[in-house]
């Protein structure tokens, strides 16, 4: 008889009883929902600012876009993320440096002032004033809701931009494979 291979993976019976198989439902289902209840914790911490920044350019009469916008991303983002895996572990690394961040807000500003921006361009939002460079007040929930998911989709770049160097630098250094947490 011949001896055992060694190069031969283990089975799967050697996994203890009581923990989810590798692959199996039950452990994507737990790290969905732990993705998922973090996701909502980053997403109302990074509102905050630009929450406030938001009032001063949006009337009060549009407030339902910029709501149906922030709803949008937060839906939006956990769909991306659960849909591709790969991108939850950065996304929510880049959310905790973006949500430090907003002691100085310079990254938030600057992505409301692009996405008021864009959304002019497209004439979602009001006129631009000549006098003072500052535009006028958003008066529609539909450019509300523009401005809103766009500033959002920048935040969420530059997340997943720091998350990325973050999980980079850390699986160099300690040598972790990435797997969506």
């Amino acid at each position: 008889m011949s001896e055992p291979n060694p190069y031969q993976p283990p089975t799967q019976a050697s996994l203890p009883p009581d923990e989810p198989r590798p692959d199996s439902p039950a452990k994507d289902w737990l790290r969905t929902r732990k993705f998922l209840i973090r996701w909502g914790m980053l997403m109302g911490v990074n509102s905050i600012v630009p929450m406030i920044l938001a009032r001063e350019v949006v009337l009060e009469k549009a407030y339902s876009g910029m709501f149906a916008g922030m709803f949008a991303c937060l839906v939006g983002g956990a769909w991306l993320c659960i849909r591709f895996p790969v991108l939850q572990r950065p996304i929510v690394a880049g959310s905790y440096v973006t949500a430090i961040t907003q002691f100085v807000p310079i990254g938030q500003v600057i992505c409301g002032m692009l996405a008021i921006a864009f959304c002019d361009a497209l004439n979602l939002c009001g006129d631009w004033n000549d006098t003072n460079f500052q535009p006028e007040l958003i008066a529609s929930p539909i450019g509300a809701f523009a401005v809103t998911v766009t500033t959002g989709v920048l935040l969420a770049l530059i997340a997943l931009t720091f998350g990325g160097i973050i999980v980079a630098v850390s699986n160099r250094l300690f040598g972790k494979p990435q797997q969506p947490s």
